[in-house]
């Protein structure tokens, strides 16, 4: 890599990864072991100074606490003697008796610890309240008053600014020295996790897996990395971190802002081609921990229905589904919710959408029975010519080449084989 320059001493082997394809060391960062509990979740890393760092966890794999120990040395460092001004500096200085010399004492030693504790949104650090959480920044204590901080999200849903603090970052999560202010005030930043600099670590906690903020991967490999055979197990974001989001490190996905968003996205994405190939493309909408909308990579049905795809993501809630129908059919109404659509939201009771091939997204009201077109629905889908009257714009309906999957039914085990298209775009 040009520019980049090796740290004194550390020789060419400088990473090691065990047989989970967990790193277990790194010299150029001064690590030289790390060690992780049966869920592959960090538990111990010794730096060569002699600090440490040990996080503790539930039975359900959530952290529950983090340890800084540091090492304190007190050496003294004795200034260069003076040379001499004389012009007789040359001169061979007389023989003296040698003196025997006394070994210089050991260095004392101090040591540190410093101890977060994590109840939920509740922060401790040293038995003290530090944050209390919630999704639109924390609160923290001084004497018996309560101060607030609200956060300013980029499109990614990144910790902009917090307060008098600013955070610029490059596409890895590093910060932008140069153009970010007090960076040092809190820790919650670039996907909203919290950045741990101590030992000069500077790894992003995603909960799942430790996330380089230097360099745009992770320390170990996806726990989700079937899903994934086309992309590196420790690649962040599918190699596409200026798209999406990862919420815990195992899925990756579109951060939006409402349901609507996700829906749109989802009509641009997918209705160019489900009118090409005229078939159906179902997704489930859902929300991520930080409160930010995804859906999921669609299934494909056939002419004549959806099939959503219900596989979510670890630790984020349904909200609804959005289905495409198509190419135009006169002997099909790709403008109503059919009574399966309906009877589907209803069982759920949440809301749903369809893309129809004249451009439009159309939402079912579980409540009022209701079809209408939502506020803030996007007016530039992809349609179909052939639509006449009900086409609401000209955008051409092209083949995206969208990633989705599709399930083959056999007469023997396995009785269903998914089988995913795709899965670079």
């Amino acid at each position: 890599m040009s520019g980049f320059v090796k740290p004194y001493g550390v020789p060419n082997n400088e990473y090691a990864y065990n047989k989970n394809g967990a790193m277990t060391k790194d010299l150029n960062r001064g690590i030289v072991s790390i060690s992780y509990n049966l869920l592959n979740l960090l538990t111990t890393i010794y730096f060569m100074a002699g600090h440490s760092t040990t996080n503790s966890y539930d039975a359900s794999g959530v952290k529950r606490s983090t340890t800084h120990h540091t090492v304190i040395y007190d050496l003294e460092v004795p200034a260069p003697e003076e040379e001499s001004e004389s012009e007789e500096w040359y001169l061979a200085p007389e023989e003296e008796e040698e003196e025997e010399e006394v070994p210089a004492p050991p260095p004392e030693i101090d040591e540190i610890n410093i101890t977060t504790n994590y109840c939920g949104n509740i922060i401790y650090e040293g038995g003290q309240l530090k944050y209390i959480l919630n999704p639109e920044g924390y609160a923290y204590k001084v004497g018996n008053n309560f101060y607030y901080t609200y956060y300013t999200r980029d499109h990614l849903g990144n910790n902009w600014k917090a307060g008098d603090q600013i955070n610029n970052y490059y596409p890895s999560g590093m910060e932008n020295q140069f153009i970010s202010q007090n960076p040092e005030k809190q820790p919650y930043k670039f996907g909203g996790k919290e950045l741990d600099e101590m030992h000069g670590l500077n790894w992003y906690d995603f909960e799942a897996r430790q996330k380089d903020a230097i360099l745009p991967m992770f320390t170990t490999m996806d726990p989700l990395a079937e899903k994934y055979y086309s992309i590196s197990p420790y690649a962040y974001c599918l190699n596409n971190p200026v798209r999406y989001i990862d919420p815990d490190g195992r899925d990756p996905g579109d951060p939006f802002k409402s349901k609507i968003e996700a829906a749109n996205d989802f009509a641009k994405y997918y209705n160019g081609t489900s009118i090409k190939m005229n078939r159906e493309f179902g997704s489930t909408i859902y929300t991520n921990k930080d409160g930010t909308f995804s859906y999921n990579v669609a299934r494909i049905g056939d002419e004549s229905g959806s099939v959503i795809n219900y596989e979510l993501p670890s630790k984020t809630t349904r909200i609804g589904a959005v289905h495409t129908h198509g190419a135009e059919d006169p002997q099909y109404d790709s403008y109503s919710f059919s009574d399966r659509d309906k009877t589907g939201a209803e069982d759920h009771g949440q809301n749903e959408y369809i893309v129809t091939p004249g451009g439009q997204v159309l939402e079912y009201d579980v409540e009022t029975k209701n079809t209408t077109e939502p506020v803030n629905a996007a007016k530039d889908i992809p349609s179909d010519p052939n639509s006449g009257t009900k086409r609401v714009n000209e955008v051409e309906a092209k083949d995206t080449k969208p990633h989705y999957i599709d399930v083959e039914h056999h007469m023997e085990r396995p009785y269903l084989v998914k089988i995913e298209y795709n899965k670079n775009n």
